[in-house]
């Protein structure tokens, strides 16, 4: 891999796995749908820009406009918003850790769909061997009296499961994917706005300064920056090698998480990340090592 695209991929985690940080700070004094419909709003803004920067412009109206909704609903609006609710009842790096489940999430339901008529076995042992990462994750947590933390875990992989419908819905998309993608995070953010309205009245919510400057850097770091830095990034090393960030982002967030939150992971959640990681490698492995 080029240095420059190294450097890039290593930007790409920082920012992405950073994000999970900048949610546990901002949804202390912020609700849910009001810190995504905010974080969407600076991120659409900043993407439109981009894209009329670079000479480009939205898709034009018409059948498309149906997938874009799908993948508004399943790539940001639903996922995000189960996201920041969990994380306001779990440590971040525990988050991050779930949310990594999503390629394994993925090759299932490419398969069931269709989509993925393939399958050796060592993607299926990976498959296996995430999924006992989950209840290595889940079992110290099953006789805890309080219910939230359980609901928080199945709100995660909630999310990482519509993020893996995204995927397999995005396969479809065979236009310009920035404008695409532009295009999806605009709707996002018109759908966000409005529940945001109806559901937590932002009108009487106080945040602190932290929150702001979190949610300001969650909508232009996390959602365009990182956007800008995937599409250039999938344009000079390719799709299969950019997915290496899968590996990243779940340890990145948890040392985040140690680092700037004071979290303190135990056991279960290291013996999980290890599982995890291991897990998304024998999913990923070409069996062809030519395979570009």
């Amino acid at each position: 891999m080029p240095l420059r695209a190294f450097a890039l991929l290593i930007l790409l985690s920082i920012l992405w796995s950073g994000s999970f940080t900048l949610i546990k700070v901002a949804v202390a004094t912020v609700p849910p749908v009001t810190l995504v419909a905010a974080r969407l709003v600076i991120g659409a803004a900043i993407l439109w820009f981009y894209l009329r920067m670079i000479g480009g412009r939205l898709p034009t109206i018409g059948p498309a406009w149906g997938l874009y909704v799908l993948l508004a609903l399943t790539g940001n609006v639903f996922p995000f918003i189960l996201i920041v609710w969990a994380q306001a009842r779990v440590d971040s790096g525990l988050a991050a850790i779930l949310i990594g489940t999503m390629p394994l999430i993925t090759l299932v339901i490419a398969v069931l769909s269709g989509v993925e008529s393939r399958v050796r076995g060592l993607q299926i042992s990976g498959v296996a061997l995430g999924f006992l990462g989950v209840v290595v994750l889940f079992g110290p947590r099953i006789d805890d009296t309080a219910s939230a933390p359980i609901l928080a875990l199945l709100a995660l992989i909630g999310g990482a499961t519509f993020y893996a419908i995204n995927v397999v819905l995005a396969r479809r998309v065979v236009t310009d994917l920035v404008a695409v993608t532009a295009a999806v995070i605009l709707l996002s953010a018109a759908f966000t706005v409005p529940l945001s309205l109806i559901v937590d009245r932002p009108w009487h919510v106080t945040p602190d300064s932290a929150a702001i400057v979190s949610i300001v850097a969650l909508g232009m770091l996390g959602t365009a920056l990182g956007t800008i830095v995937f599409f250039n990034l999938v344009r000079m090393v390719g799709a299969t090698r950019t997915s290496m960030i899968n590996y990243l982002i779940p340890g990145m967030a948890v040392l985040w998480g140690m680092t700037f939150l004071g979290e303190r992971p135990g056991l279960s959640e290291f013996a999980a990340l290890g599982l995890i990681v291991a897990a998304l490698a024998m999913v990923n492995r070409r069996s062809d090592p030519t395979e570009t």
